[in-house]
């Protein structure tokens, strides 16, 4: 429900947008645009259609209690910012990862202002991915994209498969198929396996940075489903034993304190990051998030 929420919310917002380009089409460029931003929302609405479907291969009598759900949206806002404002203070507040959850951020609000909360959930965690992997890379990776950078980020994405398949093994311990978290991890697996060692370093760096992200935000939906799913009051197996997990866990596992050469490090990643992102963008236009 939450991904079929997020996925119309997003297609809704952009048909204003796509509505401009085509009011304005003197140029053929803006017709393109306007054609362009049509056949995202369509596909963009049918995938939501998909989404809210499978609910039928779930029936039960369960309604999501609204004030939760809204309640649990604002938290995860409110968690979110304090940890984008810890990664900016730690670094670059230019680094492109930051600047896309920062994007994300204001969708998030943009959805709690419009009642969307279940989709403020989703798009909070997808959000907090981009810090995450932020945080993870910046005190490790060089400011060059090498091989060294390509390594890297290969063993970070192999550790991150084995990490995500045992949090969904583990969310099912409590009875909760986390689906959406087995999209992302079959997506985040099948586009590793793209990064060839043929291709150019640069090719391969965009490749993997892009399958670490899609991995990281399988692994929090596997993380938090069971919560979601025992706060929504939805019988979950052992649910006296469910740990509520704090939502910027993050800050105690992945970060420390830099040194003055982590801290460099932190502010010249920003550039291969930026240029990884970069060119995922300019594969992917007009798409913040993946083809699910």
């Amino acid at each position: 429900f939450a991904a079929a929420e997020s996925r119309a919310h997003e297609a809704m917002k952009r048909i204003e947008k796509a509505w401009e380009f085509y009011y304005r089409s003197d140029l053929l460029t803006d017709s393109l645009m306007a054609l362009q931003e049509a056949a995202y929302i369509k596909q963009r609405a049918g995938s939501a259609l998909w989404w809210a479907g499978l609910c039928s291969e779930f029936p039960g009598n369960l309604e999501v209690n609204r004030t939760s759900m809204k309640q649990t949206a604002e938290k995860y806002l409110a968690d979110l910012k304090y940890l984008l404002a810890y990664a900016e203070s730690m670094g670059s507040s230019t680094s492109s990862l930051l600047s896309d959850a920062s994007g994300i951020q204001d969708d998030v609000e943009a959805e709690i202002e419009d009642g969307a909360y279940a989709a403020a959930v989703l798009d909070s965690l997808r959000a907090r991915s981009y810090v995450n992997t932020y945080l993870e890379l910046a005190p490790i990776v060089g400011p060059r994209l090498d091989e060294g950078v390509a390594k890297t980020l290969s063993d970070r994405v192999e550790r991150e498969k084995k990490v995500v398949y045992d949090s969904i093994a583990a969310s099912r311990t409590y009875g909760v198929n986390p689906i959406l978290a087995l999209s992302y991890y079959e997506f985040g697996v099948e586009y590793a396996g793209k990064a060839k060692p043929t291709l150019p370093v640069y090719r391969r760096v965009s490749i993997l940075l892009d399958a670490l992200l899609q991995l990281k935000y399988a692994r929090l939906i596997a993380e938090m489903s069971p919560i979601m799913a025992q706060r929504l009051g939805s019988p979950v197996t052992g649910a006296g034993t469910v740990k509520v997990t704090p939502f910027n866990r993050v800050v105690k596992e992945v970060v420390h304190q830099p040194s003055l050469g982590q801290a460099a490090a932190i502010a010249s990643v920003s550039i291969v990051i930026g240029l990884a992102i970069g060119i995922i963008a300019a594969r992917r236009p007009g798409s913040r998030s993946s083809g699910m």
